[in-house]
């Protein structure tokens, strides 16, 4: 089941997802880091 669906998953920029209304049209930018603490991972 897992490797069926393993080539559908991609990366997607945050302003493609959402809509922000305001007074102005600033771009949202930003940077995400996804890291676990050692030894709580899979072995």
């Amino acid at each position: 089941m897992v490797l069926m669906f393993a080539d559908t998953a991609s990366a997607a920029r945050i302003k493609d997802l959402s809509s922000i209304k305001g007074v102005r049209t600033n771009q949202l930018i930003g940077f995400g880091l996804v890291i676990g603490l050692a030894g709580t991972g899979d072995s």
